[in-house]
């Protein structure tokens, strides 16, 4: 059985517009705040000490396949989440000719 399609009520679509408005004007908001706390965070020696140990999924898979390389495990391929699959990572594959296989997400070319 096929639901109908129904036009939303007015509001909800009214809602929906505030929502948006509010979610877009917060999301500034939180762009404008980090970039002022980020340059003050950066002045605090405890706080650059911590950042400076921070590593992104990214680096740290890549770190993960230059050890498995180096302790000479046997693999060809590396099957990773979507999340993963970014130029940098699909370069360290290439790099130790490995294979990989991922889901590709919508928002990517």
């Amino acid at each position: 059985m096929q639901l109908p399609i129904v036009k939303p009520a007015p509001i909800v679509q009214a809602h929906a517009r505030v929502f948006r408005h509010l979610f877009e004007k917060q999301k500034k908001e939180r762009q404008k705040l980090h970039k002022l706390l980020d340059k003050k965070l950066l002045e605090d020696p405890e706080f650059q000490e911590l950042h400076s140990q921070f590593k992104t999924k990214i680096a740290l898979a890549i770190e993960l396949i230059e050890q498995a390389r180096n302790r000479k495990l046997p693999f060809t391929t590396v099957l990773m989440d979507s999340w993963y699959l970014a130029p940098a990572l699909v370069a360290a594959l290439k790099e130790h000719q490995l294979d990989w296989v991922s889901l590709l997400k919508k928002n990517r070319s």
